[in-house]
C-alpha cells in the first residue's frame, strides 16, 4: 500500500482518508496534536543536526540557511513531507525559482511552527547629516541596514524622485544580519549653496523606515574680473550691476572658461550678440529675464535700380519692453550684403544691408531673402525684390559680364 497514513504513536498503517488511527484512536492530523509535532522519520542536515518536529526543522533551517536553501532547490522538503505522510506541508513548499532564498523565507513563514522566521528592520544611523560639502566633492556616508529578527530581510532602498544629487550603492535589500549601503552626494548637481533635504526609504518584509538626510552645501566662490561669484545666478547679478563688464567677459570668453572650469552647463549656444545684447542673451538663456517680443518695420522691399548701382536699405528691429534687442543676419543671395552679421541695441536697432546690382543680370527682376534671428531664437524672413534696369546708352558699348541672380 502506497497511499496510507501511519499512526504517530503505534506506526500502524491507516487508510489515506482516515482522521484517527484505527488501532489506538490517536488523531492522524498531527498538526493538532498537543505538544511537539513529531515526524515518524526525522530530518537530518549534512552537519548531523536532527529535526524530529516542525519547531526543530524551522530552527535548523534558520541555523543552517545555506543547506536549507540547497534542499529547497533540490525539492528535498517535498519528498520528506510526503514520506512522512504530510501532504499538507508538502504543498507549502514553494518553487525555488526565481529566487531560492526568498522562496526559503516564504516557506518558513508558512510553516505552522512556534519558531517563526520573522525579520525585523532597523537602520543605523537613523538620521544622516553631511556638513560642509564643497563644489566638486563626492561625499560618501554609509547607511547600515540591520535585521533584528530571524530569517531573510529583503526589500528595496528608494531614493526620492528629483534628487539628482543623491544615489545609493544598492537598490535591493537582502540580508540575514547586516547590509551596508553607501550613500553618495554629488555636489555638481546642486544649483546654489544652502541646505538640501531628502528622505531615503527602506521598504522590506520586516518593516519600512525613512531616513532623513540633510546636506549643507557651501560654495567658496570663484574669481572673474576681480569679483567673487558662486554660481551662474550670482554671476548674472554681477552683470546686472556692471553690464559693460559683463558684456566684455562674454565677448572675450571669460564666462565660458569659468563655466568649463566649474563644471557648469554653459547656457549660450550658437552665435553671441554684440555689446550689451550678449548680457540680455545670457539672462534669457538662464530664464532670468523674459524674451521681449521683437517686431520688424518692414516685411520686404521692392527696389528698382540701374546697373551697376548699389542701393542701401535697412530694417528696424524694435520692442516695447525695456530690453536690449539683438539679431543675427544671414543673406539668402550673393547680391544682398548685410553690413553686420550680428546687431544689438537698446529697445531698437537697424539691420543695414546693400543691394549690389553689379552682381545681377540687368534687364530682369531678381528676388532674394534676408534671414534675421532675433531674441529667443525667433526667425524673421525679409523678402527683397529688385528690378535691375539695363545701363544707359553711354554704357551700352561697354562689354560687361552679367551675373545670374
Amino acid at each position: 500500500m502506497t497511499n496510507v497514513q501511519r499512526c504517530p504513536r503505534c506506526q500502524r498503517a491507516n487508510p489515506a482518508d482516515a482522521s484517527f488511527c484505527h488501532n489506538d484512536g490517536v488523531p492522524l492530523d498531527t498538526v493538532h496534536i498537543p505538544g511537539p509535532d513529531q515526524f515518524p522519520r526525522e530530518w537530518r542536515f549534512p552537519s548531523g543536526r536532527r529535526c524530529r518536529n516542525l519547531d526543530e526543522l524551522s530552527q535548523g533551517c534558520l541555523a543552517e540557511w545555506t543547506e536549507a536553501r540547497n534542499a529547497l532547490v533540490r525539492r528535498d522538503f517535498v519528498s520528506f513531507f510526503q514520506d512522512n505522510n504530510r501532504h499538507d506541508l508538502a504543498r507549502l513548499v514553494p518553487p525555488a525559482e526565481p529566487d531560492a532564498e526568498i522562496a526559503l523565507q516564504t516557506f518558513l513563514e508558512k510553516l505552522p511552527s512556534k519558531i517563526k522566521a520573522t525579520p525585523s528592520l532597523d537602520v543605523a544611523p537613523r538620521r544622516l547629516l553631511v556638513p560642509n560639502v564643497r563644489r566638486g566633492d563626492d561625499r560618501r556616508v554609509v547607511l547600515t541596514i540591520i535585521n533584528r529578527g530571524m530569517g531573510l530581510l529583503h526589500g528595496e532602498v528608494v531614493v526620492p524622485e528629483g534628487s539628482r544629487w543623491l544615489r545609493t550603492s544598492a537598490s535591493k535589500v537582502r540580508t540575514r544580519s547586516e547590509q551596508p549601503v553607501e550613500v553618495t552626494i554629488d555636489s555638481r548637481a546642486f544649483p546654489t549653496s544652502g541646505s538640501y533635504f531628502a528622505k531615503i526609504q527602506v521598504r522590506t518584509n520586516g518593516g519600512t523606515v525613512e531616513v532623513p538626510l540633510q546636506v549643507d552645501y557651501a560654495v567658496q566662490g570663484v574669481q572673474i574680473g576681480g569679483y567673487n561669484v558662486t554660481d551662474p545666478q550670482d554671476l548674472a547679478k554681477l552683470m546686472l550691476a556692471r553690464p559693460k563688464q559683463g558684456a566684455k567677459w562674454l565677448a572675450d570668453g571669460s564666462v565660458r572658461k569659468l563655466f568649463e572650469s566649474e563644471g557648469w552647463d554653459y547656457p549660450l549656444t550658437g552665435p553671441m550678440a554684440p555689446s550689451l545684447g550678449a548680457v540680455q542673451q545670457y539672462f534669457e538663456a538662464l530664464r532670468l529675464s523674459h524674451v521681449p517680443k521683437v517686431s520688424l518695420d518692414a516685411a520686404g522691399f521692392d527696389v528698382t535700380c540701374d546697373f551697376p548701382e548699389v542701393i542701401t536699405r535697412a530694417v528696424t528691429l524694435s520692442t516695447t519692453s525695456k530690453k536690449w534687442v539683438y539679431g543675427f543676419v544671414d543673406s539668402g543671395a550673393m547680391w544682398i550684403k548685410p553690413r553686420e552679421t550680428a546687431v544689438a541695441g537698446g529697445r531698437q536697432v537697424d539691420v543695414v544691408f546693400d543691394i549690389d546690382s553689379e552682381m545681377m543680370e540687368p534687364g530682369r527682376v531678381h528676388e532674394g531673402i534676408l534671414q534675421i534671428t532675433v531674441n529667443g531664437g525667433v526667425e524673421h524672413t525679409v523678402w527683397v525684390r529688385v528690378d535691375v534696369r539695363r545701363p544707359y546708352e553711354p554704357w551700352t558699348r561697354k562689354i560687361f559680364k552679367p551675373f545670374a541672380g
